[in-house]
């Protein structure tokens, strides 16, 4: 399941959860001659949390945290002890989380465990409305840069712009930051300055989902983005739309992020670059 970057809901009881096992096994650190984090690991399963490890990517424990009530995290820990939630990433940006999520998932359903990676809400379907029942899956596995901005490219959502270099973005209509990102670079695509495609995904609840329904629903999708009425329900979508929306959802997660919005832009020479949030920014600064 996606987030929204920077929103004061995100995680708040898992992030409390998570401090109060801190200060619990403040004491059970390497000092002591035990593992880094093994303290706090002990601590979050005696709270009824499921604990898988991750593995280490470079100096980092990684942990998947699943609590007895409330969303699942990862968790890393360094050498010292010192714990941190989030996206672990690669020195190449690549995202390392996703990678190691998806061998978890391997590893479970080889164990014949049924319990997912993935929370069920982040399990879509995948599958257009006139295709088959096997048709229009969508694998899991995160995908490269390159690979998601082709299927970026060519998913439902809405287009802007006609000259500069090309992006496309997975944005949440109710996410504050996704709206704050896609209105900074669809000023840009007017201005001339890049060609934009915003591919809704709702990966916030049901009453996102249903907001990025109206906009793939609507023949106008950048009026329906940008004029949307976000206090009031939307009323049920199309099974055209809803599929569309559950497929771009499915694009979205290949991509390793956990946070919404998220951001592909590829120059006139090929080259794919991402960036999360408002961190766009910086793709249009002028070099120092």
């Amino acid at each position: 399941m996606g987030r929204c970057l920077g929103t004061a809901g995100v995680r708040v009881a898992a992030s409390l959860a998570l401090a109060a096992a801190i200060a619990c096994a403040a004491g059970a650190g390497p000092a002591n001659g035990g593992e880094p984090g093994a303290g706090l690991v002990e601590q979050l399963r005696q709270s009824g949390a499921a604990v898988t490890s991750l593995g280490r990517r470079g100096a980092m424990d990684g942990w998947w945290v699943e609590p007895s009530a409330g969303e699942a995290y990862a968790l890393y820990v360094d050498p010292t002890g010192h714990a941190v939630l989030g996206t672990l990433y690669a020195p190449d940006g690549s995202g390392v989380t996703g990678v190691q999520l998806e061998d978890m998932r391997v590893g479970r359903a080889g164990a014949g465990t049924v319990a997912p990676a993935f929370p069920p809400s982040a399990r879509l379907a995948g599958r257009t409305a006139a295709a088959g029942p096997e048709a229009g899956a969508v694998s899991l596995a995160v995908s490269s840069p390159a690979a998601l901005f082709e299927a970026g490219a060519v998913a439902e959502g809405f287009e802007l712009g006609e000259t500069g270099p090309e992006v496309v973005t997975f944005a949440d209509p109710a996410c504050g930051p996704s709206r704050a990102a896609v209105a900074m670079l669809a000023k840009r695509a007017v201005n001339g300055e890049l060609r934009l495609k915003v591919v809704p995904v709702g990966m916030l609840g049901e009453r996102s989902r249903r907001l990025a329904e109206a906009v793939v629903a609507s023949e106008n999708g950048a009026l329906a983005w940008f004029s949307g009425d976000r206090d009031r329900a939307p009323a049920a979508a199309s099974g055209r739309a809803r599929a569309a929306v559950e497929l771009n959802g499915r694009l979205f997660l290949r991509s390793g992020s956990q946070f919404v919005p998220w951001s592909l832009l590829r120059r006139d020479e090929g080259a794919v670059s991402a960036a999360v949030g408002l961190d766009v920014e910086a793709w249009f600064e002028a070099p120092r």
